[in-house]
């Protein structure tokens, strides 16, 4: 088995065309199987002879294009029936990887490592917008398909914050998982139930400053979150919202110099569903401005409300 260098966890040897799909250029670690025939060498030398020459797969910026706009939204704890095509958007994986985050790659992939009991150690994954089914995801709904055009068309950059990846591209490849972004004592979220405490965990991985260092790479003009919750650790969903602020607060400060960011939140309002379907409804609307600078301001003063929750604006820059 091999652990791949995005931290995804554990192919069986000799799946080489599977791993070539993560467009993994590198092999970190290896176990070898008991009786296996593959040396770390010979494992490690196959690897390097598949990869040659392949181009680069992770962000289109490496090409010369680069996004003028980037999204960060919340993972789910519901997800999908992998194995029904039906449920699946077509688009190829695309992974996060060393190039994208030069100077915080190892907080990445350390937190990935000490959240790899969280996951399902089954040998299939999928991108990740074809996993999540939660409220938000579920509301999108057909909407997806022309987000994701805009996503291929090198203009539009969608990370999810997750409580088990740390964060995400909307089409990389991800296991299914169960992990959940809560406080814990740090004895026990490292010796205990890790699961249980993505938040403290990813707190000590620094994941404010890897999505510092990956919008410090990116250099969007635009760039906005969609969380409950506020902008600290109190409250359901404020950890997602509070890595997305603390992160995009400290790339400012590092010289980064958006035309616009904010975050769309949830001013007044109860449960989870009608939250992020109010959410999911702002995005899609914003969506069809093609993520205009002026959307978020105008919701300061004239709020959106579906029933008892109320969609407002925090305007960042």
């Amino acid at each position: 088995m091999i652990l791949l260098q995005n931290g995804l966890g554990y192919i069986p040897v000799g799946h080489w065309s599977e791993i070539r799909a993560f467009g993994i250029t590198k092999v970190l670690w290896v176990n070898i199987i008991p009786n296996s025939s593959n040396s770390l060498q010979n494992i490690y030398s196959k690897c390097e002879m598949e990869f040659s020459n392949k181009p680069n797969k992770s962000i289109e910026y490496r090409n010369g294009t680069f996004p003028k706009t980037a999204i960060f939204i919340p993972c789910s704890k519901e997800k999908r029936c992998i194995d029904n095509p039906a449920n699946q958007y077509s688009t190829a994986a695309v992974n996060l990887m060393q190039i994208d985050l030069p100077n915080q790659w190892q907080h990445l992939i350390g937190g990935r490592r000490a959240m790899n009991p969280c996951i399902f150690q089954c040998p299939q994954t999928v991108p990740a917008i074809n996993l999540y089914n939660g409220h938000f995801y579920r509301s999108v709904d057909f909407n997806w398909g022309g987000i994701l055009n805009m996503v291929k068309a090198g203009w539009l950059r969608i990370y999810v914050i997750s409580a088990c990846y740390g964060i995400i591209d909307i089409r990389e490849s991800i296991q299914d998982y169960d992990a959940v972004m809560n406080r814990c004592n740090r004895l026990r979220c490292r010796y205990r139930l890790p699961c249980k405490c993505g938040a403290t965990l990813w707190n000590h991985n620094k994941l404010e400053d890897v999505i510092c260092d990956l919008l410090g790479i990116l250099q969007p003009e635009r760039i906005f979150g969609y969380f409950s919750g506020n902008t600290t650790w109190a409250g359901p969903g404020a950890k997602y919202r509070y890595f997305f602020n603390e992160g995009l607060d400290r790339a400012l400060g590092a010289g980064l110099n958006p035309k616009c960011a904010g975050c769309f939140f949830n001013q007044n309002g109860r449960g989870i569903g009608p939250i992020y379907n109010g959410l999911a409804e702002v995005f899609v609307q914003h969506s069809g401005s093609n993520f205009d600078c002026n959307f978020g301001p105008n919701l300061i003063n004239h709020p959106f409300t579906r029933g008892n929750v109320m969609i407002s604006y925090d305007q960042i820059v």
